[in-house]
C-alpha cells in the first residue's frame, strides 16, 4: 500500500526553522506526534496528489503541486503498527506564513504541534516519522 507523509516546515526570522506536525487522534498512534499524511486513494492519480490532499484533509493547507518535493522513503516491513505494509513517499513543504496561519487540525488530527525543529524529539514520533526528524534535524541544523 501505498501512502505520503509530508513535513511541513518554515523559516524563522532567525534563519532556524519551525516544524508542523500533527498529535494523532485515530486509534493506531493515538496522542503521538505524527508527519500529516495518509493512504493513496485510487482517484488521487499520483502521489503528489495524494500528498496535497492529505496536507488539506489534516491541517488545512492548500498547496500547489510544484510546492511539494519528494524528500525521501520509509518502507519496509513493522514499519507501520497497522500492519498492512505501507511504503510512503515523503515530500517536504517549505510553507508561507500564510499558509502556516491558516492551519488547523483536521481528519486523523486532534491537534496541531508547531515547534523547531530542533527541539523535536524523535521518540515522542508515531510510526517511523522518528527517522525523518533525525534526518531533517541534521539537513536543516
Amino acid at each position: 500500500m501505498l501512502s505520503a507523509d509530508i513535513v511541513v516546515l518554515y523559516k524563522r526570522n532567525d534563519n532556524t526553522y519551525d516544524i508542523l506536525l500533527i498529535r494523532r487522534g485515530g486509534e493506531t498512534e493515538r496522542g503521538k506526534l505524527a508527519l500529516p499524511g495518509g493512504k493513496k486513494n485510487a482517484k488521487d492519480g499520483t502521489i503528489a496528489v495524494t500528498a496535497q490532499r492529505e496536507l488539506y484533509e489534516e491541517v488545512g493547507i492548500h498547496a500547489e503541486l510544484d510546492e511539494l518535493s519528494v524528500y525521501g522513503v520509509l518502507d519496509g516491513p513493522g514499519r507501520d503498527p497497522r500492519g498492512d505494509n505501507r511504503t510512503s513517499i515523503v515530500h517536504i513543504l517549505d510553507a508561507s506564513p500564510a499558509q502556516v496561519r491558516d492551519a488547523r487540525a483536521g481528519d486523523d488530527a486532534s491537534e496541531l504541534v508547531r515547534m523547531p525543529l530542533a527541539n523535536v524529539q524523535p521518540n515522542l514520533m508515531a510510526f517511523d516519522h522518528a527517522k525523518v526528524i533525525e534526518r531533517l534535524q541534521s539537513d536543516y541544523a
